[in-house]
């Protein structure tokens, strides 16, 4: 069935991104697209899924503070995020939030939105943060709006390990 051939493949994106580089390992990943409706939130929930269940301790951040979808896709609220550590300078630590029944697997979620959006992104604060993540996970993916209508991608991938580009297959043209 359809599910179980999407969880197979994105268990063998997982092994093939961990495999990259011998040292050192791949530790964060921007996943993001082109336009809207890609599948991106899709893949990053699967990849991170995948990655908990062989064993990596995995935070998944809502990056797309303008229309967050993964706290929704876990059953988890989404009172304080991503965009109230920056705004407010939270401690990340008491607003990140294990996900029931997937060991290993946490979120962080968006927050509320922000007026400033995408400079937050390119902060000082912002990158800041991202070593702080980096250091308390195996694995941190970034869930970002798609590049089309934002620029988020494009600065939080210059502080992580790679960028997945997820295309819509029929949709995404060159």
């Amino acid at each position: 069935h359809q599910n179980q051939a999407f969880l197979q493949a994105s268990e063998a994106l997982y092994t093939k991104i961990r495999f990259l580089a011998v040292e050192p390992t791949v530790r964060s990943i921007v996943v993001s697209s082109v336009a809207t409706r890609d599948g991106k939130t899709t893949v990053a929930l699967y990849l991170a899924q995948s990655a908990a269940r062989m064993g990596q301790r995995v935070l998944l951040v809502d990056a797309n503070i303008v229309f967050p979808q993964l706290h929704n896709r876990l059953g988890l609220p989404n009172f304080k995020g991503l965009s109230n550590v920056l705004d407010h300078n939270l401690d990340p630590n008491e607003l990140i939030q294990r996900v029931p029944y997937q060991k290993n697997l946490s979120l962080l979620t968006a927050g509320q939105m922000i007026a400033r959006g995408n400079r937050s992104s390119a902060s000082n604060q912002m990158k800041y943060l991202m070593d702080q993540l980096h250091n308390m996970f195996d694995l941190v993916l970034y869930d970002t709006p798609a590049m089309q209508e934002h620029t988020d991608a494009k600065f939080l991938s210059l502080n992580t390990d790679g960028l997945v580009m997820v295309v819509g297959v029929g949709k995404t043209r060159q």
